[in-house]
């Protein structure tokens, strides 16, 4: 029942970059955030 997922070069690509701008809008709406300098990559993911 293992089932593999495999993700390309663009797609993961297209990923990393989707979690970056999440995090950046969190990191802009909370303040805490910002506070504790916690990074946008590690907000978004």
């Amino acid at each position: 029942m293992n089932n593999t997922i495999s993700v390309g070069t663009l797609e993961s690509f297209l990923i990393a970059i989707s979690v970056l701008f999440l995090g950046h809008i969190i990191n802009s709406k909370l303040p805490v955030l910002r506070k504790y300098n916690i990074p946008e990559p590690i907000v978004g993911g």
